[in-house]
Parts: structure tokens; sequence; C-alpha cells
């Protein structure tokens, strides 16, 4: 573990990581910070290889790339494999350029002292290789402290500006029960179990919006949390249920007040005397009534027939 030289290059100048930076693409204003940081991170041998995991640490080349863990893949498939970028400081130049982003990813290398020399001097656009041998950085020609092994900091456990990785949690006595890797991933789990959780609950409520109460139910059974919106689902089908009923009810008491209509235009045939209301205008009201309740649940039936 440690450092080690798989790429076998040798040690680059100063000026020659400023002509690596520019000639990949990386804006030339930038090339002089930039370079430092590479003297800081590699003491500008891009072959090296930082494998040290406790301080979640698989970075490579001049600016140190980090490939750690959950690294690995998004790296990989942006910049190449570990192995291209050891062996290839174009390779490293154009992943640092991406990583770095024309200044906005610049606190991927916090670590290392080019970076807080130059964030303590108020972190002025474009620091020129004589503000930055001033301030103290490693120039080559500045006498700046230059990086000596393990981890400077670099294009740590950071993707283009964002916070490094956290440090993990230590106890008294116990010393670190949870690295920041550990953490990292702890986080990355309760993650995606409460967006499985939201995902479930919503999924409930759409069953019961298409009628389907009873799978919801069964859903929502197994979900922490979930009573609350089986309640609110059970208070919603309640409220679907009545309405249904009120429906029905009016639906039959315009039948009732149908068939009472046509007996009150019949009239009297004479007096004292009702015409009767004939027997095909009594089938035909029955008929409806009948349809009308066979789509009632008993229940159902029952309350539209006690008024």
């Amino acid at each position: 573990m440690g450092d080690s030289y798989p790429g076998g290059q040798g040690v680059l100048t100063f000026s020659q990581i400023e002509n690596l930076w520019t000639n990949n693409g990386g804006d030339p204003r930038w090339a002089p910070l930039m370079a430092a940081i590479a003297e800081a991170e590699s003491s500008g041998h891009p072959g090296v290889l930082n494998d040290t995991p406790s301080t979640g640490d698989y970075s490579v080349g001049l600016w140190q790339i980090n490939y750690f863990q959950s690294l690995m893949l998004p790296r990989t498939q942006s910049y190449g494999a570990p192995s291209v970028l050891w062996n290839d400081p174009n390779a490293q130049a154009k992943a640092a350029i991406s990583i770095f982003a024309n200044g906005a990813g610049a606190g991927a290398w916090q670590g290392d002292n080019a970076w807080k020399v130059w964030k303590a001097n108020g972190a002025p656009m474009y620091p020129t290789q004589a503000q930055l041998a001033n301030w103290g950085a490693p120039t080559g020609s500045s006498g700046g402290v230059p990086y000596t092994g393990g981890n400077a900091g670099g294009a740590g456990s950071t993707t283009g500006g964002q916070a490094q990785a956290p440090g993990g949690i230590s106890l008294p006595l116990l010393g670190t029960i949870i690295t920041g890797q550990q953490e990292i991933q702890i986080k990355g789990w309760f993650l995606m179990i409460s967006g499985s959780l939201v995902a479930a609950v919503g999924l409930a409520v759409l069953l019961a919006s298409f009628g389907l109460e009873s799978k919801a139910g069964q859903l929502l059974n197994v979900v922490p949390g979930g009573a609350a919106v089986k309640g609110a689902t059970k208070a919603r089908s309640a409220s679907k249920a009545a309405a249904s009923t009120q429906a029905n009810r009016m639906q039959l008491e315009q039948e009732r007040g149908s068939q009472r209509r046509a007996t009150a235009a019949m009239g009297p045939r004479s007096a004292g005397q009702l015409r009767q209301v004939s027997t095909t205008e009594q089938r035909r009201n029955k008929e409806r009534v009948a349809r009308a309740k066979r789509d009632l649940t008993p229940r159902e039936r029952q309350q539209a027939e006690s008024f």
C-alpha cells in the first residue's frame, strides 16, 4: 500500500507540467496554479499511484486523480482506467482539466499546499508562477513544500469542486468506528431505502385511486409508516362510497317521483275514483327501480330503501 510508480515515467519540471496542461486544452492562465498543484500532489511524477485505503485513496498521476471505491466506475468511464492514466500524462491532464472545470472545481485539491496558499491569499483568478512562489507554493524554483507521499488532498474523494469525503465517525478510546467511505455508503443506503418507501406509498395511493383498495391496503401493511396513509385511503374510500350511495338514492327517488307523476297524470275518471296506472307502466317503473338496485351492494341497497 502507499506510493508506487507503475507508470515509470521521469519527473516533469514545472514548465513541462504547464505545457502538458495547455497542450491538452487547459486554459493557459490557470497553468501556473495547476502546475503548482501537480508539484504538491506528486512532486511532478506522472507515474505515481497512491493506494492508501485508510485515507480513501486510489489516486493516480500528477494531479492524483482518485478512483477509490465508488469513484472507480464513473471515472473509468470518463477518463479511462487507472492504468491508462498512470501510463499517459496527457490522459491525466485531460482528467484534471475536466475536474478543475475552469476554476469551479479547484476545491478538489483543497488538501495540498499549493491550494492552501492560493486560497489563503484570496484565491485570485489566474495567479502567476511568481505569485505562487512568493506565497510558498511548490513551483520548482521557490523552495515551496513538495508532496512527499501519502495523500495531499488531490482530486481526492471529490468530483469537480464538490466537498471531499466525510471523515467518518470516531469515539474516544475506540477510535474510528465508521470510515468516511462507510459513512457515504450508509447515507446512500438510507436515501435508497427512503426513496423506496416513498415509491411504495405512491403506488398504494395509485392503486386506491383505481378502486383497488384491498391491494393498496396489503401494500401499506408492509410499509413502515403506511398506517397513516392507509387510514387516509380508507377515509377516501368511505367518502367515495357515500357519494355513490347518495347518487343511487337520488336515482331511486327520481324513479319513485316518476311513478307518482304518472299516477297523478291519470286523474280521476269519475268522482271518488282514480284512474288506475296501466299494467305496462307499472311494469316499466318496477324494471327501472330493479336496474338501479342491481348496481348497489346489499348494504347500499338497504340504505337506499330506508328513506
